[in-house]
């Protein structure tokens, strides 16, 4: 099973949101506690693209388009359709060496995510720091 592991940036990002809404730091630090207890299998985590209870995964469409294995977690304030999403994004991969998904970053969803910006070289750049597997390099899940 995969643990839920957060990077330095995203520790950062994480504290910064602490300081401006606390509410929204309570619900984002509360699921992903509850994902990581539940240590979800990475097939079923990165498989569930439909919208999960107050959460769903999105493909990070420009990273992925690069090879890269990244994904973003949207969260609801509510389990019902309809309720409105947080104002962060929680951007993740997998990292199968050591069997976790890495916390990339938290970024405001009002924020371009597009490949030539600031915030897209900043994850790519944590990405390879903690050695995360690309869909090029690692395609068997091992």
């Amino acid at each position: 099973m995969y643990r839920i592991v957060w990077s330095e940036e995203a520790a950062q990002d994480f504290q910064i949101i602490v300081q401006k809404d606390k509410t929204q730091a309570g619900v984002i630090y509360a699921l992903i506690e509850e994902l990581d207890r539940q240590e979800i299998p990475p097939d079923r985590l990165l498989s569930a693209k439909e919208r999960k209870g107050n959460y769903e995964i999105k493909i990070y469409k420009e990273a992925i388009e690069s090879g890269l294995y990244i994904w973003i977690l949207k969260i609801y304030w509510g389990f019902e359709e309809g309720d409105p999403p947080l104002d962060y994004r929680v951007f993740f991969a997998p990292n199968h060496r050591s069997k976790s998904y890495c916390i990339l970053g938290i970024e405001h969803r009002g924020k371009s995510y597009g490949k030539n910006k600031k915030i897209y070289d900043r994850i790519y750049a944590t990405y390879q720091r903690l050695g995360c597997n690309s869909i090029i390099s690692d395609n068997n899940g091992s």
